[in-house]
């Protein structure tokens, strides 16, 4: 008992000699428990007022006595945490469960952590036994995780009531975290204001998850931007290392970021955001669950403005002119008809493998950039003497002549009832088809019936569908148009594309360039002809015209 007193006043004294310190040593090895633990608590950190070194070695042969000697569970505990730090997880485990199954509550927690997070291969059972033997010694941590197991049903029957009561009682006892599972908890009883207050206050306590939380609660009120600022705090804190977080990682909070977007019905954010979750965590976006996940997989799956396949070949001798005409002056605009050139643009580039330079756009052409272009292939083709490849691509509005139903290209500048302002498509079948060149492909995503992309019919229009006659391609030429007779050429609104030219450039995607004109106008005759009536409930039946000097050569040709 004097020697105990003696230890107990060494320590409160603040001042050990190296006499004192000797007999403290010796009281440790004649099996003083207060003695173990002070020594073993004074090695594991270092004291310089005792000086004390830090030597973990020595911290655990004092703890290991306290164990052996005592059973003393904090000591297992701390044994195992050394392990830890030195990464021997098997050993260090074996200690905590001796420490948990002691009944150290801070040991339990762990246990039920690992438990939780893999350990064995995972055991939500388990996980939650632990969990629950240290939250009912009133462990703040452990009664948060109770109550997440309670509210996803991990290892327990789902109860989200019961759950909120584990997250108030550590609430209550200061531990700011649980207000994220409180505010959950309120948000599926449909206690909105309950929800925004935890939330709030899981904020003021740093907690990351707490913006996220607060983010959704806006979102559900149609508080967009807002939300997304909100979020944005958060992914700031993330990035910056400050804060506490839960369960969101950066690329969580960036998938909540995007939701957002969906709800709004902004799919091209929507897309941005998922672009930065793949360059962060590809296996995240491939693998996780949940609603913005599985949407953009979905979504992504048919984009053909992302990931384009790049050719490993170049085209030096083919040239290409892309004309998309999307807002006109006086008739009703053209949808998708700009998204249609650019990425058309982008396939010619980096799939079909054709230089920049070879490529000539213009968005809202009027009448005399449409000629400029035309005379641009001309004088190419004359340079090249015969060896060059010309590819012209329209998006926009076609006209009928009433009179004798030939079919016009309309620039942006250009009257729906006056042809005079349009240029004519058997000039162009003329131009192109006369020239000295190996082939000539075009491509018109347009409809000359006098309708108008979206269905209806263009203001100067007498407001009946003309069944036109387009013409015959001559020379080396190959049409291929998005509708025939007096169809419409319909957008495919969900990709923001027009239906011809999205089928057109799924095709060059799937097969990295590398098919035939015959296969490509087969496959996208087939797809348009069945999503148009599926997506806009209107035939469209895209058509081939070759010149007759090609037979069915044409269906041979290669786009590279």
């Amino acid at each position: 008992m004097k020697r105990i007193v003696l230890i107990i006043l060494l320590i409160a004294s603040c001042k050990v000699s190296y006499a004192q310190f000797d007999a403290l040593i010796h009281s440790a090895e004649l099996g003083d428990e207060t003695a173990q633990m002070y020594l073993g608590k004074a090695y594991l950190n270092g004291d310089k007022s005792y000086r004390i070194p830090q030597n973990n070695q020595k911290a655990l042969e004092y703890f290991k006595m306290a164990s052996d000697g005592s059973n003393n569970r904090e000591a297992q505990f701390l044994i195992f945490k050394i392990y830890m730090a030195q990464k021997d997880m098997d050993f260090a485990i074996s200690w905590l469960e001796k420490s948990a199954d002691n009944g150290y509550a801070p040991a339990q927690q762990y246990l039920g952590y690992f438990y939780d997070h893999g350990y064995k291969g995972g055991n939500p059972q388990l996980a939650y036994k632990y969990y629950k033997m240290s939250a009912d010694q009133g462990y703040l941590m452990a009664l948060d995780n109770v109550g997440d197991c309670l509210r996803f049903g991990k290892g327990v029957e789902q109860n989200v009531f019961e759950a909120r009561k584990y997250y108030q009682v550590a609430v209550d006892n200061g531990f700011v975290g649980a207000n994220i599972g409180l505010s959950v908890s309120y948000a599926l009883i449909g206690d909105i204001p309950k929800a925004e207050e935890h939330a709030r206050k899981a904020i003021e306590g740093n907690y990351i998850d707490g913006y996220d939380m607060l983010a959704f609660i806006l979102s559900n009120q149609g508080k967009y931007e807002e939300a997304h600022r909100t979020i944005q705090e958060a992914i700031d804190m993330m990035r910056s290392g400050k804060g506490i977080k839960k369960f969101a990682p950066l690329v969580g909070l960036l998938g909540n970021d995007g939701l957002i977007y969906l709800k709004e019905g902004k799919m091209d954010m929507a897309v941005k955001i998922w672009q930065q979750m793949q360059e962060i965590d590809l296996s995240y976006t491939e693998n996780m669950d949940g609603e913005f996940c599985e949407t953009m997989r979905t979504y992504m799956a048919g984009n053909i403005d992302v990931n384009i396949p790049v050719s490993t070949t170049i085209s030096e001798k083919t040239f290409v002119v892309v004309i998309a005409n999307e807002n006109y002056r006086r008739e009703a605009g053209v949808p998708h008809a700009h998204n249609d050139g650019a990425v058309f643009v982008e396939y010619c580039k980096k799939t079909i493998g054709i230089p920049e330079k070879n490529i000539q756009i213009f968005n809202d052409a009027s009448l005399n950039d449409i000629r400029q272009s035309i005379n641009w292939l001309v004088q190419i083709v004359k340079a090249y003497n015969g060896e060059a490849k010309i590819i012209f691509y329209y998006a926009g509005h076609g006209i009928p002549d009433e009179t004798d139903k030939s079919a016009y290209l309309l620039p942006v500048d250009g009257f729906g009832a006056d042809v005079e302002t349009a240029y004519s498509l058997s000039k162009l079948y003329d131009t192109l088809g006369g020239l000295n060149t190996k082939s000539v492909l075009v491509l018109l995503d347009a409809c000359f019936s006098g309708t108008k992309r979206e269905g209806g019919m263009m203001a100067m229009s007498r407001g009946v569908a003309i069944k036109v006659e387009k013409g015959s391609p001559k020379g080396n030429t190959v049409v291929l148009s998005a509708a025939q007779g007096d169809e419409t050429a319909y957008p495919y609104e969900e990709q923001k594309h027009g239906m011809f030219t999205y089928f057109l450039l799924k095709k060059l995607r799937m097969e990295k360039g590398n098919v035939t004109l015959g296969d490509l106008y087969e496959y996208v005759r087939e797809q348009v002809s069945q999503q148009s009536l599926v997506q806009n409930k209107k035939s469209q039946t895209p058509a081939v015209a070759s010149s007759p000097l090609l037979g069915d050569k044409w269906k041979q040709w290669n786009l590279k």
